[in-house]
């Protein structure tokens, strides 16, 4: 073999390798545009099946994914174990053993839903809740299925 053919050759190969190169780019670019796809469509899915777990609003009329959701719950439910209906923020917090601070964010959401109503302040300062025609109806509606 002459050193002219070998270089012919190598030319060959050199340009086979180009070509090779230039097809797999192509490759990948489609592959990541598949692969995009498919993450999108995992993502999707896993959010449409984290929806479909999340369990039904409560008793209460609460979205119990709500930050303060099971607390408000609580609250309501120390609220309505008394004859009046009627306590300060920090007797609710006392009976469904709440922290303040989230027991502050949890009855400014009944509050907003309706379910009790801020009626004053006692001495202490602490703030008397009571609760609304909706919250009692809130807490005597039977769940489905029980």
């Amino acid at each position: 073999m002459s050193a002219t053919e070998e270089m012919i050759d190598v030319g060959a190969l050199q340009a086979e390798l180009a070509e090779t190169r230039q097809a797999r780019r192509a490759h990948d670019r489609e592959y990541r545009d598949k692969a995009r796809q498919l993450r999108e469509r995992e993502e999707s899915l896993t959010r449409m099946i984290r929806e479909a777990r999340r369990p039904a609003p409560s008793r209460a009329g609460l979205d119990p994914h709500r930050q303060a959701g099971r607390h408000a719950e609580a609250a309501l439910h120390a609220l309505r174990r008394t004859r009046e209906g009627r306590l300060t923020q920090a007797e609710i917090g006392q009976r469904a053993s709440i922290g303040t601070g989230t027991l502050t964010h949890a009855m400014k959401a009944l509050e907003q839903d309706g379910l009790v109503r801020r009626t004053g302040e006692f001495e202490s300062r602490s703030p008397v809740f009571t609760l609304t025609p909706k919250g009692r109806r809130g807490l005597t509606r039977r769940r489905p299925g029980s």
